[in-house]
C-alpha cells in the first residue's frame, strides 16, 4: 500500500504544474492494492495512449485502480469499436466495470438506433458519443420514452445524462417562472403548456443545463420567450 509521503511526492513528479483533487489522492490512498509501482504503471499507459498530461491529472484516481485492469478496459472498448482517442477523451470509462459496459453496450445499441434498415446506425451513436456507455439502461430507456413523448430527437448524449425527473422539474419552474402559469385561467394553461413543449422542442439544450443555471439565466430567457411567442 502507498504512503501519503510517497504518494505526495510522486504526484509532484509526475504533475510538477499541476494540483491533484483530494478526492482523487484519498482514493489512491484508500485502495490497499496501490503501490508506487502501480501508479507509475497506470500513469505510464495512459501516457503512451496520448492522453495529455491535464487530462491524466483531471482523471489521478484512476492512477489507483489496478493496471491490468485499465489495460483490459481499454482493450474492451476497442473491442467495441471506440477509437483511440476516444478512449483518451474519455477516460471514467477505464475506471468502468467492464461488464457494465458491455451490458450498457447491448441494451443501447438497439435503443438508440437511428436506422431501423441500418444495423449500424445505434452502434455508430455509441462510438461516436462513448459517454452513452457510461449511463445505465434505466436511466437511457426512460429518457428515450420521455423525449419521444415530447417530440424532441433523444440521439444526444448530453440530453440522456440526467433522469426524466429533473427534466420534468425544470419545465415546471420554466412554465412557473417564464410563462406565468400560474396566473392564467384553465385555458390559458393549456395554451402555455403548448408554448413550454414548443419551445423546448426548439431549444432541447436548455434540459441539459443546470436548474441553477437556469435560474440565473431567467432574464436572458424570459426575453426569448417573449419573442418566441409573438
Amino acid at each position: 500500500m502507498i504512503t501519503k509521503e510517497s504518494l505526495d511526492k510522486l504526484i509532484k513528479e509526475l504533475f510538477p504544474d499541476k494540483k491533484i483533487t483530494p478526492f482523487s489522492m484519498d482514493w489512491i490512498l484508500n485502495n490497499p492494492k496501490a503501490t508506487e509501482d502501480s501508479v507509475r504503471e497506470v500513469y505510464r499507459f495512459l501516457s503512451n495512449m496520448g492522453v495529455a498530461n491535464d487530462r491524466i491529472a483531471s482523471h489521478a484516481d484512476l492512477l489507483g485502480r489496478d493496471p491490468q485492469t485499465i489495460k483490459r478496459n481499454y482493450q474492451e472498448l476497442l473491442a467495441l469499436g471506440l477509437k483511440k482517442n476516444r478512449v483518451g477523451y474519455h477516460l471514467d470509462l477505464l475506471g468502468r466495470n467492464p461488464q457494465t459496459i458491455k451490458r450498457n453496450y447491448q441494451n443501447h445499441i438497439g435503443l438508440l438506433k437511428q436506422n431501423y434498415q441500418d444495423r449500424t446506425s445505434g452502434r455508430k451513436i455509441l462510438t461516436n458519443q462513448p459517454q452513452l456507455l457510461g449511463i445505465s439502461p434505466e436511466t437511457i430507456n426512460a429518457n428515450v420514452q420521455f423525449l419521444s413523448s415530447l417530440g424532441i430527437d433523444y440521439h444526444n448524449a448530453p440530453l440522456l445524462g440526467s433522469r426524466p425527473q429533473l427534466k420534468r422539474e425544470k419545465m415546471a419552474w420554466m412554465l412557473r417562472e417564464l410563462f406565468d402559469y400560474r396566473t392564467l385561467s384553465q385555458e390559458q394553461r393549456r395554451d402555455a403548456i403548448n408554448d413550454l413543449y414548443d419551445f423546448i422542442r426548439d431549444y432541447p439544450k436548455i434540459l441539459t443545463k443546470s436548474i441553477n443555471s437556469i435560474r440565473r439565466s431567467k432574464d436572458k430567457l424570459l426575453k426569448r420567450v417573449v419573442q418566441y411567442r409573438r
